[in-house]
């Protein structure tokens, strides 16, 4: 309690001691301009002046994001998890049933997409005229067999 009497006793002080002595701007002299040279400047080639200021780049606009999405699919995932477990189902079975009127005892792994040939501006070479090359295999087949 004294630590704090005393902190508010400083604080009094230097506030009067402010308000006793105002303080008023020193203004400094500007510095005189320097004499124009006398020698002639010799032009290289280019211009060398303006190498020496590289431009700003310009500031990234902020990401636009809808207003309480996190919360949105916070509440989402936990009333996917809640009811998979009221069921006593892993959540990925209880997402699958959803899909589908009845509980399916085989669940389907997502179609691979392999990539041939990727091309573009970041590739080597002038292959500009496509983005990229994909094989798409057909439905049912294993990895060993797309392979």
């Amino acid at each position: 309690r004294d630590y704090f009497k005393v902190m508010k006793q400083e604080d009094k002080e230097q506030e009067a001691e402010n308000e006793r002595a105002p303080s008023t701007p020193v203004s400094l002299p500007s510095p005189a301009p320097s004499p124009p040279s006398s020698k002639k400047k010799m032009s290289g080639k280019g211009k060398k002046a303006a190498a020496l200021e590289k431009p700003l780049p310009p500031a990234e606009p902020p990401e636009v994001t809808t207003r309480g999405a996190l919360a949105v699919a916070a509440v989402s995932l936990a009333v996917a998890k809640s009811s998979a477990a009221l069921q006593g189902l892993p959540l990925y079975s209880h997402i699958a049933a959803l899909k589908q009127q009845q509980p399916s005892s085989e669940l389907m792994i997502p179609t691979p997409l392999i990539s041939l040939l990727s091309c573009g501006k970041s590739s080597p070479g002038k292959l500009n005229l496509m983005k990229e090359i994909l094989l798409i295999p057909r439905p049912g087949m294993t990895m060993a067999q797309v392979k």
